[in-house]
């Protein structure tokens, strides 16, 4: 641990490139392990419980996610920042930091069950719902220790972390099910198998880092004020990601919503990738932060790697939405794939945006990240207004595609402390975005299956042919001086 900590301190230009890559690897394959284990335990809570009992589950934790952003407030890159600056009060700064948690924590479970016995929200199984907050909202803190994989650069142990913990949720479901336990019982499993996990990333992370329970309260102000803009952008956020579905809901009819629905669950997959790669490198880039020429290195390194691989994405999955939505989910759902081969294309601005935040974060210009979200949520609120009553569901499609991508990037040209990493992002885009122009403008008229398989080659081929993606790159993430 120590030794990873002497290597952040006295790295060379570009040293951790293989590092960020092993690190962003191990979450985006546990993401992958974790979403195949997450289907199959939908599927036994969906077959066990019927539709009544399912919707009484899923109100619960939806309800409780409202109050999940005031868990952390948005403090936990904030903490991986000033960790890995401040080597020498690093234990103090976790520890402080998850102290504040707590506290945090214990208010979000607080307000939640105090809000559903005044609003009568979960009238009949409140029991079930103080289980659910304990789960969803108190256990934040020994979640939150996880933190410490990221300043050391060893995310695997987290990604092991959380799929132990769905293996063992998949376990005890069929253990329920077999001994034909209550909704009550599977609720109160849960609690358990996230109890397990906590305090599994709480032990195992003081093995790198002996942090101790820590409390300053300058310290604490220091970290909310630097962490607010994020408190705030988590907030908009909210609706930023779902004021699309609850306008359609509203402006239009449920069918539309489960069409819509069904291609969002598909077209929000991609987003793990630059959160894997983007949290891999936080870590370096709030070390670098001060060597400009480096910094900038990293972060085109960052757009460019990130620009390919979406533009790739979208590319395969426009040409072949018809498959990807009715492989999953049935023919019943073929509405969804026009749904889907436009919604992909608003990961492009997301893909940019999580770049940009991270980056600003890196600097300390967190106080900027609103500005996206808050763009995109009135954005995105205005257009759906105006689209859905005309166009339905293609209306709510575009009105996204159009605020995420305005807001993913666009909003920021127009902000002179970020305009040149705006423009850095567009620029590492442009020739990924070309090449997959191409691809869709001789491919889209081909069978979709075809079109498809041709569109994995094609594509990297005209990367390589037009200079957007050099073998230079490829023998950097796997040279043996990175790692």
């Amino acid at each position: 641990a120590e030794n990873m900590s002497e290597r952040l301190l006295n790295f060379q230009p570009l040293e951790f490139v293989g590092t960020i890559f092993k690190n962003a690897s191990a979450v985006v394959g546990g993401h992958a392990i974790n979403v195949s284990v997450s289907i199959l335990s939908s599927v036994l809570l969906v077959r066990y419980l019927g539709s009544e009992r399912l919707g009484q589950y899923s109100a619960l934790y939806a309800y409780l996610a409202i109050f999940s952003w005031i868990t952390t407030l948005g403090i936990e890159p904030i903490l991986v920042r000033k960790a890995t600056q401040m080597q020498d009060q690093k234990r103090q700064v976790i520890g402080n930091g998850l102290v504040l948690s707590v506290f945090l924590s214990a208010l979000a479970t607080v307000l939640a069950v105090i809000f559903s016995v005044t609003t009568s929200y979960a009238k009949g199984f409140q029991w079930m719902l103080l289980i659910a907050a304990v789960d969803f909202l108190f256990l934040t803190p020994l979640r939150t220790s996880a933190v410490v994989f990221q300043i050391q650069l060893n995310q695997w142990y987290k990604v092991a972390i959380t799929v132990s913990r769905e293996i063992a949720w998949v376990i005890v479901l069929v253990l329920v099910i077999t001994f034909k336990g209550g909704l009550f019982v599977i609720v109160l499993s849960r609690l358990l198998c996230s109890l397990a996990e906590g305090v599994a990333m709480f032990i195992v992370s003081r093995r790198f880092i002996k942090f101790n329970w820590y409390w300053k309260w300058s310290l604490s102000l220091e970290i909310i004020k630097e962490a607010w803009p994020l408190t705030f952008a988590a907030l908009t956020g909210l609706i930023y990601m779902r004021i699309d579905q609850v306008l359609l809901f509203k402006l239009s009819s449920a069918k539309e919503l489960g069409y819509y629905a069904a291609a969002v669950r598909l077209a929000e997959l991609p987003t793990i990738l630059p959160a894997a790669i983007m949290t891999a490198m936080l870590t370096v880039l709030s070390k670098v932060v001060d060597k400009e020429e480096l910094f900038n290195r990293y972060m085109n390194i960052a757009f460019r790697s990130l620009a390919i691989l979406i533009f790739g994405i979208c590319t395969f999955v426009a040409l072949g939405a018809t498959t990807i939505i009715t492989l999953p989910f049935g023919k019943e759902y073929l509405p969804s794939a026009r749904v889907l081969s436009v919604l992909i294309w608003s990961e492009v601005g997301l893909f940019l945006n999580i770049a940009i935040c991270i980056g600003l974060t890196a600097k300390g210009m967190q106080k900027y990240v609103p500005i996206s979200t808050a763009a995109g949520a009135i954005l995105n609120f205005i257009l759906n207004i105006f689209f859905i009553p005309r166009w339905g569901i293609m209306g709510a499609t575009w009105a996204t595609v159009i605020s995420y991508n305005v807001s993913g990037f666009v909003v920021f040209i127009f902000v002179p402390a970020v305009k040149n990493l705006a423009l850095r992002s567009i620029r590492a885009a442009f020739l990924p975005f070309f090449c997959a122009f191409i691809c869709m403008v001789f491919l889209f008229h081909l069978p979709k299956m075809i079109s498809m398989i041709l569109s994995l080659v094609i594509y990297p081929v005209l990367l390589f042919i037009f200079g957007a993606l050099r073998m230079k790159d490829i023998r950097l993430l796997w040279s043996k001086d990175n790692v």
